[in-house]
């Protein structure tokens, strides 16, 4: 294994931990305690872990930075929008009745 697939290896584990601790701090709050650690503690170190694995990232990569971060700026409008108005977040598809698998429905008898 390389570098850069190690580098993406634990960038994907801290992704997952980074998942884990703010699951907790919904489930049981900011300030709940979990084995000796507070919530809002161990979320802070796994966002840090995560922008660690992030620097190196762009130290190793042609990654580009500028590009990440148009698409960060870009996800805070997004994601500002919808929180004003949480009825946007789903978009309107219109219902196509699918057909059934064994043909068309029979209506029901009245």
């Amino acid at each position: 294994m390389n570098r850069l697939e190690e580098l993406l290896i634990i960038l994907s584990e801290e992704c997952a931990e980074v998942q884990q601790a703010a699951i907790k701090c919904v489930r049981f709050g900011m300030d709940s305690e979990h084995q000796g650690l507070v919530n809002r503690y161990q979320l802070e170190r796994e966002l840090g872990d995560f922008m660690a694995m992030f620097k190196l990232l762009l130290e190793e990569t042609d990654l580009r930075e500028e590009v990440i971060m148009e698409a960060a700026e870009a996800k805070l409008i997004k994601v500002e929008k919808f929180m004003r108005n949480p009825k946007l977040e789903f978009s309107v598809r219109p219902t196509v009745e699918k057909p059934h698998r064994r043909g068309p429905r029979k209506k029901p008898r009245s």
